[in-house]
């Protein structure tokens, strides 16, 4: 049976499992999220490892009050289309279980990332979802792949902000769902304006 847990450590490396409070789940452990998984974020920001990459999870991820919630991860060639960052069953939303005011989320990616499963601004009316993509700290181009599905729910924002030497991908679908996006740039050195061209649906 998957367990859940909730963040507790600030700004910090998720791979610290005293930074996070086991929830519910098979048995209380203390231990860091594995494949299959939830996670919930609710303020300070999730520092995930150079190429880091989730199975069959669901993020929680939305902070209130004024409270931003972050998840961070850095990327190089070890990601790609066949070892993404976020596999096909694996879901981050800005939905929180209980929360019912408007959500502030945060998903920076450096370097390469490649979505097959689920990014949803799905929270309270209100609620708002910005993506930075920006280049690796080595300097690497910053790639941010869409192959899966991001939605933005009714009474949602979502924001793709993509800063020098990176680009956002669209190979899948994006839904906006009586929502609103915005993809903007950063930086006048985002490649290709900071959208390249690739073949995918914003509907």
């Amino acid at each position: 049976m998957a367990n859940t847990f909730s963040w507790t450590g600030g700004v910090a490396p998720g791979t610290i499992a005293a930074d996070w409070e086991w929830i519910a789940g098979s048995t209380s452990v203390v231990a860091t999220p594995t494949a299959g998984d939830t996670a919930i974020i609710t303020s300070g920001t999730v520092l995930m490892p150079l190429d880091a990459t989730f199975v069959a999870n669901t993020v929680e991820l939305g902070g209130t009050g004024g409270t931003v919630a972050g998840l961070q991860f850095q990327g190089d060639a070890a990601i790609s289309l066949s070892n993404p960052s976020l596999d096909g069953s694996t879901l981050v939303e800005s939905l929180v279980q209980g929360q019912t005011t408007a959500a502030q989320s945060l998903l920076d990616t450096l370097g390469t990332f490649v979505n097959q499963g689920t990014i949803a601004a799905n929270g309270a009316a209100g609620s708002s979802f910005t993506i930075d993509v920006m280049q690796g700290t080595a300097g690497n181009g910053g790639a941010f792949i869409n192959a899966g599905n991001m939605n933005v729910s009714a009474g949602d924002r979502m924001v793709i902000a993509v800063g020098s030497n990176a680009a956002f991908y669209n190979a899948s679908n994006i839904n906006v769902l009586g929502g609103s996006l915005l993809l903007t740039t950063l930086s006048t050195g985002a490649i290709d304006g900071g959208l390249a061209p690739i073949d995918g649906v914003v509907v």
